[in-house]
């Protein structure tokens, strides 16, 4: 009979005394030896043969040290990644739920959660155009307006915290999200390329030609649309790129460009990548985890990943 090597499952930590930040991992190898690879995937890193991991924001100092949390004998990666995720510290930092005008007068309350109201971008006249002139693959303009809400996570009252981790409406999350909150977002926005994995699609596939081609040329003219873009599904993003302007500059573009194919994210691509040049693409995964995907991708299964939008293999009874 083969050993299982999830029976020698452990929790660890690691801290230093120079940071309140701290590292909570997984392991089946000694504690010394998974530190070891730790520190050398950190010289790496240095080197630029390697990602960033979080681990490395406490790495970095001298003191470092990595601690037991929990022994944890299990059966398999998917129950020591559960218990892992349930040994992190509670998570503290605020959750702030966007509604529009359908909620504004439902009187919310949810425990631990800011309700924060916007009113709902009018669409209306914008709306009236495209009636005889559809844009988009499957009539998001008319049936998903709520999307330009979006918009609002740029506004300034966001301010108020150094960085601001963006989820769309049902998303499948099925690990811990810190791993993508402890990413380095200094200056910029992180989100998940829309080309991923072929990298195939430019951004101008993201605008419709046929229906508006004088749109679609003066943005040809203005920009170059032969690039890589995201999607706007989850956003980290540091504060600092927000500015007085920044909400009102993203509504002009999209009542200029109203040939935008899936709403808010051709928009969002222009603005951030063409106009401010401030788009990082997130971290595909680190050796443990798979971040964010539109789907699944090869024969990696949902609990692979932290998270995904529309996951295939979760089946129902």
């Amino acid at each position: 009979m083969t050993d299982n090597k999830y029976h020698k499952s452990k929790i660890y930590t690691i801290r230093s005394y120079q940071t309140d930040k701290y590292y909570i991992g997984s392991t089946c190898d000694a504690l010394h030896k998974r530190l070891y690879n730790h520190r050398r995937d950190y010289k790496r890193y240095l080197n630029g043969e390697y990602h960033f991991m979080t681990s490395f924001d406490i790495i970095k100092y001298e003191d470092h040290y990595i601690e037991l949390l929990e022994d944890y004998k299990c059966e398999t990666r998917n129950e020591l990644t559960k218990r892992e995720g349930e040994l992190i510290r509670k998570y503290k930092d605020d959750i702030v739920l966007l509604i529009g005008n359908d909620l504004k007068n439902d009187n919310l309350i949810i425990d631990n959660v800011i309700i924060k109201y916007f009113p709902d971008i009018d669409r209306s006249a914008i709306i009236d155009i495209l009636k005889n002139k559809s844009v988009s693959f499957d009539g998001r303009e008319f049936n998903k307006p709520f999307q330009w809400h979006k918009v609002h996570v740029f506004d300034m009252y966001f301010k108020k915290w150094k960085k601001c981790l963006y989820i769309d409406a049902g998303m499948y999350i099925f690990n811990p999200i810190n791993k993508i909150i402890n990413l380095n977002c200094e200056n910029k926005i992180v989100a998940h390329s829309d080309a991923y994995p072929t990298f195939e699609w430019k951004l101008r596939i993201q605008f419709n030609e046929t229906q508006f081609p004088v749109l679609y040329n003066e943005l040809c003219t203005n920009y170059n649309l032969d690039i890589d873009y995201f999607q706007s599904g989850i956003l980290l993003y540091d504060t600092n790129i927000i500015e007085e302007n920044t909400k009102n500059d993203l509504l002009e573009l999209s009542n200029k460009y109203i040939n935008s194919r899936t709403n808010d994210q051709g928009i969002m691509n222009i603005y951030f990548i063409c106009i401010k040049k401030i788009w990082q693409p997130i971290d595909i995964k680190d050796e443990e985890t798979y971040y964010y995907d539109y789907w699944e991708r090869g024969n990696l299964k949902y609990y692979d990943y932290i998270m995904l939008k529309y996951p295939k293999t979760i089946y129902y009874k």
